[in-house]
């Protein structure tokens, strides 16, 4: 069993057709060669459905150390898909912050799609940390206190280091905080 396809039809359209078959591979039809072939009876048949070229948009997730996942339904039964970084195949599904590239291969006979290879953009997107100063204060002329901070939740043994100051000025007012 074979598939072809053949595009710009619609359902309701009759496709007329006869198979042949080469003694030799590689063999062109010609009035030439015609002795060379074999034919079968002429086929027909009428066009009931039409499947389409599988598309999908690009997709992204927030960083959370888990290996990238589409959402259940987006590929199709009996597809496979490859990872790419660059040209470089990856072993499994991104789970780095960065750029990637999905190839979902659709097979033949697939009820829905017509079989091939579609490329989809993958993001794996940094996850924003918030950092929160906690309130402090200084009287004009003295020293700067050390500036204490909390910060969301990590992930393992991540964490925040360095210390927090502030722009310089002695003025009364509120100063933008900076990071070493």
């Amino acid at each position: 069993a074979g598939e072809c396809n053949i595009p710009g039809l619609k359902a309701g359209d009759e496709v007329i057709f006869r198979a042949y078959a080469a003694r030799l591979a590689g063999q062109t039809l010609s009035a030439a060669t015609a002795d060379a072939f074999a034919f079968s009876e002429q086929k027909s048949f009428t066009v009931q459905d039409l499947r389409t070229r599988f598309s999908l948009e690009a997709q992204s997730k927030e960083y959370d150390r888990k290996a990238f996942a589409f959402r259940s339904g987006l590929i199709p039964s009996g597809a496979t898909v490859t990872y790419y970084s660059g040209t470089t195949q990856l072993s499994g599904a991104p789970t780095d912050v960065g750029e990637y590239t999905a190839a979902v291969s659709i097979p033949t006979g697939n009820a829905t799609y017509l079989p091939g290879v579609t490329m989809v953009s993958v993001t794996v997107e940094r996850k924003l940390i918030y950092i929160y100063p906690e309130a402090s204060g200084k009287v004009m002329g003295e020293e700067d206190p050390p500036f204490y901070y909390t910060y969301d939740t990590l992930y393992g043994s991540d964490e925040v280091t360095g210390a927090l100051g502030r722009e310089l000025g002695e003025e009364p007012g509120n100063y933008p905080f900076t990071t070493d």
